[in-house]
């Protein structure tokens, strides 16, 4: 559209670290973020001659309000404010103005895939030569998570 007839834009779409790592007990997300990576990836391929760039954001954990199970559309999760914001905690989240500006930074590099935390960079690579590995650490915190909630 737009973009191309002008020679020059940035797409930045929002992924997650869900479409690299399965989520627990959230397969759903994980496709669809799953899915917005691979468009952001193949859009990246398709605009880069064109003068059209494109970013997929994967944040992992970043502190807002969807940790505590709402939002601006109310509540998202089906666990308790208290007990979701508990299970999100153990994954130290990150600051949303630090995500911001680190994330920005990353789209004036026109970097194609952002991750923020950087220890999240770190489990993405774990996961690119060692999938079973992810794979076993996913299930055990699946079944951990499980016990935990009695389910």
């Amino acid at each position: 559209g737009r973009m191309v007839a002008q020679g020059f834009g940035h797409v930045v779409n929002t992924a997650s670290m869900a479409a690299f790592l399965a989520p627990a007990m959230g397969a759903p997300y994980g496709a669809t973020k799953y899915a917005v990576l691979g468009l952001s990836r193949a859009l990246r391929v398709e605009g880069a001659g064109l003068g059209v760039r494109v970013s997929a954001l994967c944040p992992g954990v970043i502190r807002t309000p969807i940790l505590e199970g709402g939002g601006r559309h109310g509540r998202v999760q089906a666990l308790d404010p208290a007990t979701q914001k508990r299970l999100w905690e153990r994954m130290r989240p990150m600051d949303p103005d630090a995500f911001a500006r680190r994330a920005l930074d990353d789209v004036l590099r026109n970097r194609g895939v952002i991750v923020h935390p950087a220890w999240w960079r770190a489990l993405r690579a774990l996961d690119g030569v060692a999938p079973s590995l992810v794979e076993a650490i996913a299930r055990r915190e699946i079944e951990r998570l499980r016990r935990e909630l009695g389910r």
